[in-house]
């Protein structure tokens, strides 16, 4: 014990001597050194005087008596002491001045020298001077010329200048104006004969011109673009002549050639032909001042195709009464003019037009026109069939003329049969195809044989059944329900949705039976629901039959297995399980990845879940009052009742090791302090080695030196005083 605190004092002795020989042993800010035998200053530098003059060197004047300003500047360095720098400026001219810098004004050419004497301290005075050439102004200087000397006629060409030394500039000749005095660029606009430009300079003692010739050629014979579009027509079409003339023409341009096409024409222009019924070419002449331009188009005629007529009547064909109006109408192409056989076509023979003609009997009409071009002509016919028996349904028929053939009635719409004359003759029929929007019926007599005839009646058959497929949802796990709904959304010609509504299914093994309706279901919608024993894609067709016939529509689905390996590590997990186990897995979506069980021990997240990190009642939460470890646990073995434990202990150790308690705060605290002290000193070297010839940066380096040797002092206190404690404490114990 006696040793240690011997050890302990000497430790301490030592370090505040060295702290006070470091801070006391001189002034702070000043230092101690001893100067080579041949210098007078410790490492530093003499006074250093250097002079120079802004502008440096020569100066030219702009203009005769301008002022040149000339700044004079001396830079003195000394690394001897603070005592302020003194100036004095002479010149020859009589100019003085005490600073570090002289401003002076120049108006006469010439060679100019100011002299500067500094002085510092008590260090002998230095000298320097600096000199300026300034040169009178030069005499103007021009460059004058064009791109282009010779041009063709109506074009430009640009005059270029470029001038020094003068101060006005002013154009005569080709040009007038005055111009830029240092140079420019300017075009001379379209020429159309030679000109001479020149520009005259003026300068502070003489002036100086300059000429250039732009020589313009005579004008070329002009550009004629001339042309047809098309240059290719149908028969008896036109076409558009247009031009443009480049260049200078003196008598304007004619027009020559095709009929139609002459007089005088302006340069430019465009003008459409007459109707062509054969080629023609069309030719323009423009006269220029040297000769003349000629150009020439062609437009060809294609031949006519074919004359062509229609011939039609308004029944369509069906039959009709005696003296009956008939509307005969023909339609004729590439045809001159038409004539009518048992029909008149008019005075004027127009290729096309309508008349209304009564027949009494079968008759035939045609019709002949004459081609355009050529000798074929086109022709048509058209026969209306007349027929004596024309009884509307109900009426009554004389014995001679009961159930003849044709027999035509009136079909009324809505029905499949009926009767026509008395006494009556039984028929049915059927509508056909729909053509052009029309439906027919085809008749059948039954009684008496032979009992045949045509229906009168027509119907619209523009609206056509349409039916929709609907399915949801569209994917599916194997055993959900699916409801497939077919509904019609727009009734056939007979406007009726009754019918008969049916599904079928196909697609995979085991398919679900087929769903059907009634037959007089009356609709408009019809729906089923339906499981899927087998994954794949599964094709749903729904049709309807009314008595406009049968309309599909079709949907698919896509059937899913549940898929166990979305559970591995969840609910029900079945690590190389293939199918879905109901028992440990309540359902799965449609995707197969929804897990609807939700219990304590397989929901990590669940607060009564024993495995809970959170949990205050899991054994290894160190914040359990009853964890064995838990160092405010009564029951802690290493750390009985009624002892204060060491909250720095791996196990809560009785305050009786307070020797390891003071060992192991000292030991965090070493450690971690001697690396920052150690970092310290060495910046602080740094810093004294950077400060060489600095006294301010020295200061600050021995002060940084001062304040890091306090700190080291504190550390090593501590640990003295640390183990003296520990030392008594043994003592004592022992």
């Amino acid at each position: 014990m006696k040793r240690l605190l011997w050890k302990s004092s000497l430790i301490l002795l030592m370090f505040f001597l060295l702290i006070g020989g470091i801070s006391f042993s001189q002034p702070a800010q000043a230092f101690v050194c001893l100067p080579p035998p041949d210098q007078n200053v410790c490492g530093l530098d003499p006074l250093q005087v250097t002079c120079s003059a802004t502008p440096k060197n020569k100066v030219t004047q702009q203009t005769f008596g301008e002022a040149v300003a000339v700044t004079w500047t001396v830079e003195a360095k000394d690394g001897i002491g603070t005592a302020p720098y003194t100036y004095s400026w002479s010149t020859p001219w009589g100019l003085s001045g005490t600073s570090n810098t002289l401003a002076t004004a120049i108006t006469i050419p010439g060679t100019y020298r100011a002299t500067a004497v500094v002085s510092h301290g008590t260090e002998s005075p230095k000298s320097c001077y600096a000199e300026v050439v300034i040169d009178p102004p030069p005499a103007p200087f021009i460059t004058f010329s064009a791109d282009d000397t010779t041009i063709e006629y109506n074009t430009s060409t640009n005059l270029s200048w470029t001038v020094q030394n003068a101060t006005s500039c002013t154009a005569s000749g080709g040009w007038s104006g005055d111009k830029n005095a240092t140079g420019g660029v300017e075009s001379t606009g379209l020429l159309t004969a030679t000109k001479t430009y020149t520009l005259l300079c003026r300068g502070p003692k003489q002036n100086l011109s300059r000429s250039v010739t732009v020589t313009v050629n005579p004008p070329p014979a002009p550009i004629v673009n001339f042309r047809a579009f098309p240059t290719t027509v149908d028969y008896n079409d036109t076409s558009t002549l247009s031009w443009e003339v480049e260049g200078t023409i003196s008598g304007g341009c004619r027009a020559s050639g095709a009929s139609g096409w002459s007089g005088n024409k302006d340069s430019t222009g465009s003008e459409e032909t007459r109707p062509l019924t054969a080629n023609q070419t069309y030719t323009l002449t423009c006269r220029g001042a040297r000769e003349d331009t000629v150009r020439s188009v062609t437009v060809t005629v294609t031949p006519p195709p074919p004359a062509a007529v229609t011939l039609t009547d308004d029944q369509n064909g069906n039959p009709v009464a005696p003296n009956t109006d008939v509307e005969l109408s023909w339609e004729a192409e590439n045809a001159k003019q038409c004539t009518g056989t048992r029909f008149s076509t008019g005075s004027a023979k127009p290729t096309s037009g309508s008349v209304v003609v009564r027949p009494t009997e079968t008759t035939t009409y045609s019709i002949s026109c004459d081609p355009l071009q050529g000798s074929t002509k086109a022709s048509d016919s058209v026969t209306i069939t007349v027929s004596n028996t024309n009884l509307p349904s109900g009426s009554s028929c004389t014995a001679s003329n009961q159930c003849q053939s044709p027999l035509i009635c009136n079909i009324p719409s809505g029905q499949t049969s009926g009767t026509c004359g008395v006494p009556s003759c039984t028929y049915t029929y059927s509508w056909g195809a729909c053509l052009n929007g029309k439906q027919s019926a085809t008749v059948t007599g039954s009684s008496p044989s032979g009992c045949t005839g045509t229906p009168l009646t027509q119907r619209d058959c523009t609206a056509q059944l349409q039916v929709s497929c609907e399915v949801s949802p569209s994917s599916v796990a194997t055993g959900e329900n699916t409801n497939w709904i077919l509904r019609v959304t727009s009734a056939g010609p007979s406007g009726s949705m009754s019918g008969t509504y049916s599904w079928v299914w196909s697609g995979g093994a085991n398919p679900p039976a087929p769903e059907t309706s009634a037959a007089n279901y009356a609709g408009p919608s019809y729906g089923a629901a339906k499981q899927f024993p087998t994954t794949g894609r599964w094709t749903g067709t729904g049709t309807v039959t009314t008595q406009d016939g049968p309309k599909s529509c079709s949907r698919q689905i896509d059937v899913k297995e549940c898929n166990p390996s979305t559970f591995v590590g969840q609910c029900g997990d079945q690590r190389g399980v293939t199918k879905c186990n109901t028992s440990q897995i309540s359902r799965c979506n449609a995707a197969g990845i929804y897990c609807q069980t939700d219990s304590v021990s397989c929901n990590p997240n669940n607060p009564n879940n024993p495995n809970n990190p959170n949990n205050p009642n899991n054994p290894n939460n160190p914040n359990n009052p009853n964890n064995p470890n838990n160092p405010n646990n009564p029951n802690n073995a290493n750390c009985p009742p009624g002892t204060l434990c060491n909250p720095l202990g791996p196990n809560g150790e009785p305050i009786n090791n307070i020797n390891t308690l003071v060992a192991t705060a000292l030991k965090t605290f070493v450690s971690i302090l001697i690396p920052i002290i150690v970092l310290f000193y060495v910046i602080t070297g740094l810093m004294f080695i950077t400060a060489r010839g600095n006294p301010e940066k020295l200061s600050t380096a021995k002060t940084a030196f001062l304040f890091t040797t306090i700190g080291a002092g504190v550390v090593l206190g501590a640990w003295v005083f640390a183990q003296l404690i520990s030392e008594t404490i043994t003592s004592v114990r022992g």
